[in-house]
């Protein structure tokens, strides 16, 4: 059988980061924890993605298309948080899970571009047309922001470090109602 000349991508169909938009004005603390982080699927709880199967690989890369409810040029903010695991040596069976701020940034909507009736993304959710990397402060090579403000939709593909979770969370700053995002994996 000839040898194959490309490389293969796993790719994962798009999927809600979170079940329910995300109303908060502000950003939630994320600390340490002994409990395994999990989704509470409320429109100010926690959104954890799963990169791993429970072992050690997992996908090495996740796109992200953010999208809300308000007017044209609303903003809201979305952090991208990476969860590891620590094992806690002394206490068999038990692991500490460490967040860590992989990234910030500054998403503006347009009427330009929505979802559809009856979709996942529905008519009345605008997706963003401007991404505004806020941190970290300097471009880094494992974060690129692809933003052409012109009424099409803007997207971020991040290295996502080894996480074995991700969590995006947001904050409406009081412009947008609400914000979410579609999350691919590859």
């Amino acid at each position: 059988m000839p040898e194959s000349n490309y490389i293969q991508t796993i790719c994962e169909n798009w999927q809600r980061a979170r079940g329910t938009n995300q109303t908060s004005s502000s950003f939630v603390a994320k600390v340490d924890t002994l409990v395994e982080p999990v989704t509470s699927d409320t429109a100010t709880g926690s959104s954890i993605i799963r990169l791993s199967n429970g072992g050690m690989v997992g996908q090495n890369l996740v796109r992200i298309l953010p999208y809300g409810v308000g007017s044209d040029t609303n903003t809201f903010s979305l952090r991208v948080y990476a969860w590891s695991q620590l094992p806690v040596l002394d206490i068999a069976g038990h692991v500490q899970w460490v967040p860590d701020l992989l990234a910030e940034f500054l998403c503006t909507l347009t009427s330009g571009q929505t979802g559809v009736a009856g979709g996942v993304v529905v008519a009345t959710e605008y997706y963003c047309d401007t991404i505004t990397q806020t941190y970290p402060a300097v471009a880094v090579s494992s974060i690129e922001v692809c933003s052409n403000a012109v009424n099409e939709k803007a997207h971020i593909v991040m290295d996502m470090k080894g996480a074995q979770r991700i969590e995006l969370t947001f904050t409406t700053g009081s412009s947008a109602t609400s914000c979410n995002s579609l999350i691919r994996q590859y």
